[in-house]
């Protein structure tokens, strides 16, 4: 236990020096695994205030890409570049030229517009900076 715990203060001080910037993925199911039903307009909304967070902590590449599907849905947030072209390839939608835009809204009003309750399809979400009273954020839609 204690060689790992060296370890780790080791690796986390050296990425430290050296500005090293480690992968972060958080996902919803393993593999592009559907969960059942649609996601609520709260667990949205509870994404999109992490995404804030997430970016803060992480980096500016983190992305949240979520897809409604009848069968289910499905979330993962990342900053990896291969782990972004993996949700795209799983989804099909690695060639799909997405339309983009930018808003500003507060994460309850993006939930309920682009996410909450079921809203079908596969979007990206981008968080760009804070505005007043509201999320900057780019928003991608894939449509298939």
């Amino acid at each position: 236990m204690l060689t790992l715990k060296l370890r780790f203060v080791l690796l986390l001080t050296l990425s430290l020096q050296t500005g090293a910037v480690f992968a972060y993925c958080v996902e919803s199911g393993s593999d592009g695994a559907l969960t059942d039903g649609v996601m609520s307009q709260g667990e949205c909304e509870g994404l999109l205030d992490n995404l804030t967070s997430d970016t803060k902590k992480h980096g500016k590449n983190i992305e949240l890409f979520i897809a409604q599907e009848n069968e289910g849905y499905y979330y993962k947030v990342c900053n990896s570049p291969e782990m972004k072209e993996h949700f795209k390839e799983n989804f099909d939608i690695a060639s799909i030229q997405p339309t983009c835009t930018t808003v500003c809204q507060s994460a309850e009003q993006l939930a309920g517009q682009f996410c909450g309750d079921g809203k079908s399809g596969i979007r990206s979400f981008q968080y760009l900076g804070q505005g007043k009273d509201c999320l900057k954020v780019k928003i991608c839609n894939f449509k298939k």
